[in-house]
């Protein structure tokens, strides 16, 4: 799997401000990706990868029954060999939203085209693949595990440093927000954009937020980069157009930020495709 996905964003900064022309805001899609099913060998040369097969078979089960508010289901592919794992990777292909965990476990995870899907890669210290599974669910459960474990639970703001603007506000209500945040709870939302923000605020900001273990890039309406912050449910989320120009920078105090997640509508829309890939090219089920 790729690991392009660029790690220490600017947090706030240029862009991070309203210009001389008034706000810009997330503009609406112009068009939107459309499901494309993934190029695919003949049935016939790909019939006796039986171990594929098993685990296809297993996800359009899992998939045709599952709830959004359930756990996770994993199935794991650390017994398959090359060919067969070509071939599940062939099958579901390489949707929107790629994740990268690096601290005291380093996880890629790559969404299929058919979201709600992830292919999941734990890596040792020397960048081989330790552990490989697919996972079904809104997101991953080792992206809630390692930002539960390895952030800190709570704010501490202490003494802040002189000539600042907007920064001990925006701490502020960052602290309340995050102390109250429960899983599943809709975000709390502070667009950067829209404020003031001095030099001071900026080194402030980065000093007392810092840089999590997670990085998202959700590919979806433009480009959604997501960094979450040393602080359990916090995220750096910004927003940039198809010129790669920034033009909404928030934070969100939430469990995972909604545009990472897949949805229950997701699901039931990835189900029947999985399943019409497995029947109609595959001749499987």
């Amino acid at each position: 799997m790729s690991n392009d996905i660029p790690l220490g964003l600017p947090i706030v900064g240029p862009g991070s401000q309203p210009d001389t022309e008034g706000v810009e805001y997330l503009p609406m899609p112009s068009e939107m990706n459309t499901f494309r099913p993934p190029i695919l060998p003949e049935a016939d040369e790909v019939a006796h990868l039986a171990g594929a097969r098993a685990v296809m078979e297993q996800l359009d089960t899992v998939l045709s029954s599952y709830r959004i508010e359930q756990p996770p289901v994993r199935l794991p592919l650390d017994d398959l060999d090359a060919d067969n794992l070509k071939l599940i990777a062939q099958t579901l292909g390489e949707g929107e939203v790629k994740i990268m965990a690096q601290g005291a476990q380093t996880v890629h995870i790559q969404e299929s085209v058919m979201a709600g899907i992830w292919q999941v890669q734990r890596l040792n210290a020397q960048g081989a693949i330790t552990a490989h599974w697919l996972e079904v669910g809104a997101v991953p459960s080792v992206v809630r595990t390692i930002m539960q474990t390895e952030t800190p639970e709570q704010l501490t703001l202490g003494e802040l440093p002189p000539n600042l603007m907007n920064a001990p506000a925006i701490l502020t209500e960052v602290a309340e927000h995050q102390a109250k945040c429960q899983e599943g709870a809709p975000p709390h939302v502070i667009n950067l954009t829209l404020l003031p923000i001095s030099e001071e605020d900026q080194t402030c900001l980065l000093e007392m937020l810092g840089s999590g273990p997670i990085t998202v890039l959700s590919k979806g309406y433009g480009n959604c980069r997501i960094s979450s912050a040393n602080l359990n449910h916090t995220w750096w989320v910004r927003y940039y157009n198809s010129m790669d120009r920034l033009i909404l920078n928030t934070l969100e105090i939430v469990d995972v930020p909604q545009v990472a997640q897949a949805a229950q509508e997701d699901i039931e829309d990835s189900a029947k495709r999985l399943h019409d890939l497995l029947t109609e090219y595959l001749h499987w089920g």
